[in-house]
């Protein structure tokens, strides 16, 4: 446990927010707490409760990240949606996680420190909830005047808004600077060297001979991240461009990959060098494709191919581009697929005692047959799914409406990716994480 996680964290919590704009990404700030409690998390309670909240706030900020980029797609009314979905949001997890996460410093004060710092941590508490509260119901307020859009007699006070972004942005920012600097003061005075050595070695004890607990919990955690990134493989088209472009998926599941080889759970081996191979080049072809469509649609329209000279040459570049960007992506979750098989037989066949008694075979046979019919499955379904982006980057000038297609199957390709990455997570990391 060190201490510059939490300070590096304060830093990226104390800006203010406006409407789903945050500039700097509070969902670092949990990634770093996240890091910051991940030793703590396997001696204490308390910090595994911590952790957990804290894992369920990354998730929520990463996904306001994500709505802030579609905010140039909506209208006033979308923004307040988002807003206030992400009020509600930060409201339930945001109080649960800090109240956690100063509940567990209080108590290793009590523990391995000193209890006259205890005091400090509930008051430090109740303003880090109450700034929060501050933060998220601030962002919020000025998107309500999008309410008055619908009475052309009051309309005219959806222009306050502005003003309002200003003035609580102000406030925040004060707020959130004086909150900062007693944050820190705070860490600088509970998270003392000699705490910080406790905490590890109480780890050291705690984990002795329990090495399957720390791959099972970050496999968990890179599934998850995986699996929430499969979100962005829906297709968002405009008349224009499709502003989720798959490269922003890749990013993502390669977030995910170096977490596991970072954490020397997964080795570069053949099919793992293939992966990463595919997915690079898979990233050049998706951002090639967004390049060549914003080219095009600066000089042309759709309706100009066939008819105005050097459309239909520009539009090539954007088909050839979107053809390769979705064989690439067919071939880089289909050597995913493998690959997931492949490390959880490896961690089963490694951990037998956790899923059976006497004979790890029948539980391995069983699994291979559920997995393989789910993943013939996924496979048919990302086999269409990119077919039809395939040849809708052809046919899209003469039938944009073919794109309801592509969403349909998005859809279902995302929901049975989703289920067999759930099938492995439920039946071999939580089982392994459980019994070790």
């Amino acid at each position: 446990m060190k201490k510059r996680y939490f300070v590096l964290a304060a830093i990226f919590l104390f800006n203010p927010l406006v409407s789903v704009i945050d500039v700097l990404p509070d969902f670092i700030a949990y990634l770093l707490l996240m890091k910051g409690l991940s030793h703590s998390s396997y001696a204490y309670d308390s910090a595994s409760d911590a952790h957990d909240a804290m894992q369920k706030m990354f998730y929520v900020s990463f996904f306001r990240v994500v709505c802030a980029l579609l905010l140039p797609l909506t209208d006033a009314t979308m923004a307040l949606v988002f807003s206030f979905s992400f009020f509600i949001l930060e409201c339930i997890f945001g109080i649960d996680a800090y109240i956690k996460l100063f509940n567990y410093l209080s108590y290793i004060e009590m523990r391995c420190g000193d209890e006259r710092i205890v005091p400090k941590s509930e008051k430090l508490k109740k303003f880090t909830v109450a700034f929060l509260v501050i933060k998220v119901v601030f962002a919020f307020i000025p998107d309500t005047l999008a309410l008055f859009l619908t009475d052309d007699t009051r309309d005219f006070v959806y222009n306050l808004r502005m003003p309002l972004y200003v003035a609580f942005v102000a406030i925040v920012l004060v707020v959130g600077i004086v909150w900062l600097v007693a944050a820190i003061r705070f860490f600088n005075i509970a998270l003392t060297k000699e705490i910080c050595e406790k905490i590890e070695d109480d780890f050291k004890e705690t984990t002795r001979g329990r090495e399957s607990i720390f791959f099972s919990k970050d496999f968990m955690f890179a599934i998850t991240v995986f699996g929430y990134g499969t979100l962005l493989l829906f297709d968002l088209f405009s008349r224009e461009s499709n502003y989720l472009p798959d490269f922003a998926f890749t990013i993502v599941a390669l977030f995910a990959f170096f977490f596991l080889v970072k954490r020397k759970h997964i080795l570069m081996g053949k099919i793992e060098k293939l992966f990463l191979a595919i997915s690079a080049l898979h990233i050049v072809a998706s951002v090639s494709n967004t390049v060549f469509s914003a080219i095009f649609f600066d000089k042309y329209i759709l309706g100009n191919i066939g008819y105005r000279k050097g459309a239909s040459e520009y539009y090539l570049g954007v088909s050839i581009s979107g053809a390769v960007e979705s064989v690439l992506l067919f071939f880089m979750l289909f050597v995913f697929i493998r690959m997931f098989k492949e490390h959880a037989v490896k961690r089963i066949t490694e951990n037998p005692r956790f899923f059976s008694e006497y004979s790890v075979e029948g539980f391995l046979e069983d699994f291979s047959r559920i997995y393989k019919k789910k993943s013939i499955i996924t496979t048919v379904f990302l086999g269409i799914s990119c077919l039809l982006s395939l040849v809708f980057g052809f046919v899209r000038p003469y039938n944009e409406g073919f794109v309801v297609y592509i969403i349909i199957f998005d859809v279902a390709l995302i929901f049975y990716l989703v289920r067999l990455l759930l099938f492995v997570y439920d039946n071999v990391y939580k089982m392994i994480r459980k019994y070790s």
